[in-house]
């Protein structure tokens, strides 16, 4: 994951990163976490956060980001399923539930 919305799926070989398609973003991404092969979280510049469900990754709005207030976003991590903790630029959000 990384410049321009940019996320490799690890297929088992340390030679051979695969390139993922189809992402809904073109923001640098900064931090992924996974609770299984059907949740995975990414975030990024801009108030970006992706989740991705086992067949593709959506754009998820996250309540309190707008246009006016996308900050970029640096971390995140799920304790448990459906309860996500995003971190950024001057903001930590608990997202519970499922997107």
């Amino acid at each position: 994951m990384g410049n321009g919305g940019e996320i490799r799926h690890y297929t088992g070989d340390p030679a051979v990163w695969d390139i993922v398609t189809n992402v809904p973003t073109t923001a640098n991404l900064n931090a992924i976490w996974g609770a299984s092969p059907s949740d995975i979280w990414a975030v990024g510049d801009k108030g970006v956060a992706l989740h991705y469900d086992g067949s593709g990754w959506t754009r998820i709005k996250v309540a309190g980001l707008d246009e006016s207030r996308r900050p970029d976003l640096t971390a995140v991590w799920m304790p448990s399923p459906g309860h996500v903790w995003i971190g950024g630029v001057g903001i930590v959000l608990s997202l519970g539930g499922k997107p």
